[in-house]
């Protein structure tokens, strides 16, 4: 199964979450959540088979998660931990991004 497809069978289960899958020694996201992960962060996006993608390298992921912890913004990594706020900031980081 591809990457993308992994993203967006996650995605449809888990709609206002940001979805990071391992992919050697970076963690890579798609989607909309790769503009908030680049409104955040200051990651770059490129476009991969129509889809847009930002990602970060594996030891970068303990400042990846306590910034998306201290935001609380609601994210799932593939293989590994979800973890869910009850007042998720997703859609207002996102919004964030589309005012520009």
């Amino acid at each position: 199964m591809k990457l993308v497809d992994i993203y967006k069978f996650y995605k449809e289960k888990y709609p206002k979450y940001i979805i990071m899958i391992k992919c050697g020694y970076f963690y890579e996201i798609y989607g909309e959540e790769a503009y908030i992960m680049s409104k955040v962060f200051g990651y770059k996006i490129k476009d991969v088979s129509g889809l847009e993608r930002a990602g970060f390298p594996i030891n970068s992921y303990n400042k990846v998660i306590n910034r998306l912890n201290k935001l609380k913004i609601n994210y799932l990594i593939y293989g590994g931990e979800k973890v869910r706020f009850k007042d998720n900031n997703y859609d207002k980081y996102l919004s964030d991004v589309y005012e520009r």
